[in-house]
């Protein structure tokens, strides 16, 4: 097969090379307006850890509505513990989690009403010291 061979002028290249240049710079330029734009609008904070209080009073309405809660004309209405997490606005994960975590706490005697505004961490790190302090017994 005959091999086929394109012969451009210097002007050519030149035209060529300019055009891919105008394009990248068109993707720079737009890459900078996204970025601006994204720097621009307020994130929400997201919520990663959260305070014992907050914790503790989720759990409870979390419970609570899983148990049943009456309604008018004596009516009791009872959620899955899916249902309630999803009333509340937390994965049924994460409450199952900090349930798991105020039974400890109570176990190895964390004090909840001084410790209230303090994040669950502080509750995590006073379970693993006693957990550990414990084992070594």
């Amino acid at each position: 097969m005959p091999r086929i061979e394109s012969k451009t002028t210097k002007d050519e290249q030149d035209e060529n090379s300019s055009g891919k240049e105008s394009k990248i710079d068109q993707k720079n330029s737009s890459c900078e307006a996204i970025s601006q734009d994204i720097e621009q609008t307020p994130r929400l904070k997201r919520i990663r850890e959260r305070r014992v209080q907050d914790v503790v009073r989720s759990v409870a309405i979390w419970r609570r509505l899983y148990n049943g809660v009456m309604r008018e004309g004596d009516v009791l209405i009872r959620y899955t513990l899916e249902d309630a997490a999803k009333k509340i606005g937390i994965s049924k994960k994460t409450l199952d989690d900090y349930l798991y975590l105020i039974r400890l706490g109570r176990l190895y005697k964390f004090d909840f009403k001084e410790c209230k505004n303090s994040k669950v961490g502080v509750l995590r790190k006073h379970i693993r010291t006693n957990r550990n302090q414990e084992t070594k017994l």
